[in-house]
């Protein structure tokens, strides 16, 4: 009887693994991303004609998206957001959009993951830029790194051309060994910005509004970059990938110590049997 139940407990684990690995990662409906207004396109005048697959028409000369696919892109990029967390990729996040508050909104979300879990306030993210992009930010690291010690140390660092500099740059993480990201997420696409992080051969997850080309990116997450709702979301929405991939690298070490765990136990069961022998044939000797 107590093998049975054994057998059974066995099964029953391997089944919540199964589905644990075939769930739906993120429980989001059709209504929800109506609500956010990611259906919201550019003008006509303005809509790239890559961008033609994702369309549903146009209503008051606005291009509309298919929320289907939209659906489809966020799936996608969800799994491959977690996967790189999962694997201690590290993130930088680039939104230069003038019209919202960037700044504001990355400090909130990085601050919130902070004050949730004290002991991993970098959230896998390295730094970020929301005002504005300066040229050779990546490709000439060393120096954005001189260039704000030298901000700090100098007299007329209270003036305006000074405070616009280290307005851009207060978002970079001074801190960390290894400069470059693993991927970037980019919330508009900044033309300047994206020309620089390819030249160094850095993956792009971005958001892909209808006027904006979707060779840029290596995942597109279509729909609204302008609102402050599809902002949010975005937001909201790479925290719990983030997360997500957090719990599967937990779930990956745990079951890695399991595995050693169980191999340690073999051999200690065959050096156990391997003295019985020997105790065994001394005896027989003896007799």
């Amino acid at each position: 009887m107590k093998l049975l139940k054994l057998k059974q407990v066995k099964q029953l684990k391997m089944k919540k693994i199964k589905l644990y690995k075939n769930r739906n990662l993120i429980n989001l409906t059709i209504n929800q991303l109506f609500k956010v207004r990611l259906h919201l396109g550019h003008k006509n005048n303005k809509l790239n004609l890559k961008m033609l697959a994702f369309m549903q028409g146009t209503r008051h000369d606005i291009n509309i998206f298919n929320l289907e696919k939209i659906l489809i892109s966020l799936r996608l990029s969800f799994r491959a957001i977690s996967e790189i967390a999962k694997q201690r990729g590290y993130f930088f996040l680039i939104g230069t959009n003038k019209n919202l508050p960037m700044n504001e909104f990355f400090y909130y979300y990085l601050n919130k993951y902070s004050m949730d879990k004290e002991n991993e306030s970098n959230f896998f993210i390295r730094g970020f830029v929301g005002l504005k992009w300066i040229e050779g930010l990546f490709s000439n690291w060393r120096g954005t790194l001189e260039f704000i010690k030298y901000i700090e140390q100098s007299p007329k660092k209270n003036s305006t051309r000074y405070t616009k500099y280290s307005e851009a740059l207060q978002g970079i993480n001074k801190t960390k060994h290894h400069a470059l990201p693993d991927i970037v997420f980019s919330f508009n696409g900044d033309l300047v910005a994206l020309e620089e992080i390819q030249s160094l051969n850095i993956p792009i997850i971005g958001i892909n509004d209808s006027n904006i080309n979707p060779d840029n990116f290596l995942y597109n997450l279509i729909g609204n970059d302008d609102s402050l709702e599809s902002v949010q979301f975005f937001c909201n929405f790479l925290e719990k990938a983030i997360k997500e991939g957090k719990t599967l690298d937990q779930e990956r070490f745990f079951m890695f110590c399991l595995k050693t765990l169980g191999v340690k136990l073999k051999k200690l069961k065959q050096t156990k049997q391997f003295k019985r022998v020997k105790k065994s044939r001394q005896k027989k000797k003896n007799e």
